[in-house]
């Protein structure tokens, strides 16, 4: 229900909606973290940014092995689309163990992009 309603782009009552289910569920980590993912989701959409990444941060310290995974890789694609490359790399290296072939392009393709910035920067110190 509340992943239609981020779907549908109703935001208006989400964060209530989330805010009461992580009360009920307050103790089934599991839950908890799929709400986290949820809300970071709905808080990038309504450009709250440092919430987004807070949650984001929690789903994945309460999620499963899975669920970690899948928050961090979320948090490395927020952080691409900030153009903070090196925290996007940072977050990806978080992931225990990357089986997921999608999560192993991105690495390769965030690590490339973090070593082309630093490249970069030394080759304009250089000139200075």
């Amino acid at each position: 229900m509340l992943r239609v309603k981020v779907k549908l782009k109703e935001y208006s009552n989400l964060i209530q909606n989330i805010e009461q289910l992580l009360q009920e569920h307050n103790e089934n980590e599991k839950i908890k973290a799929e709400l986290l993912l949820i809300k970071a989701r709905v808080m990038e959409k309504l450009k709250n940014y440092n919430e987004a990444a807070i949650n984001y941060e929690q789903a994945a310290k309460y999620g499963s092995p899975e669920i970690n995974s899948l928050a961090l890789f979320k948090l490395a694609k927020f952080r691409i689309r900030q153009k903070d490359f090196y925290e996007a790399l940072f977050d990806i290296k978080r992931i225990p163990s990357p089986s997921n072939k999608k999560i192993k392009i991105f690495t390769t393709l965030t690590d490339g992009v973090d070593s082309l910035l630093i490249i970069d920067r030394f080759h304009n110190k250089k000139k200075s």
